[in-house]
């Protein structure tokens, strides 16, 4: 595994609150969606937070959203952490590895917009 001083990807900063984020997780039989922000991104992967805790290791669905550029990009992911909420008491903020985009097009659009607008994370 790689650490952060050996990412494969650039990560790009938002303005979390410019840019949203939905994720769809299956609970049980049910569908369910939650709304968030997006902190940042890279080709691999994204920082976001949410209202409420995703599981480590689960696959969901994520739709993305920077409204400033009208981009969006679908995929799916899998949570590798999630803050603990001692550390992060409200909206919980965590990590989505990226498994695949839902077409081409999506994983096209995401690159050429971190090419073109996105700010270098630490």
């Amino acid at each position: 595994m790689k650490t952060c001083d050996q990412r494969e990807h650039e990560r790009f900063r938002f303005e979390p609150m410019y840019t949203s984020v939905t994720v769809r997780r299956v609970q049980g039989m049910r569908l369910r969606t939650l709304d968030g922000h997006l902190y940042d991104v890279s080709e691999a992967g994204a920082r976001i937070e949410l209202d409420e805790p995703l599981d480590v290791g689960e696959e969901v669905s994520v739709d993305m959203a920077v409204a400033a550029e009208n981009i969006q990009v679908s995929m799916v992911g899998r949570v590798v952490w999630v803050n603990d909420e001692a550390d992060d008491p409200g909206p919980r903020r965590m990590a989505l590895r990226f498994e695949r985009f839902v077409n081409a097009a999506d994983r096209v659009r995401l690159i050429r917009h971190l090419g073109v607008q996105g700010r270098r994370a630490a």
